[in-house]
């Protein structure tokens, strides 16, 4: 995995 995909995980419980 990369930082994008940590981010994107990140910004998926954010907004969950």
């Amino acid at each position: 995995a990369g930082a994008g995909i940590a981010l994107n995980d990140h910004f998926v419980k954010l907004v969950s």
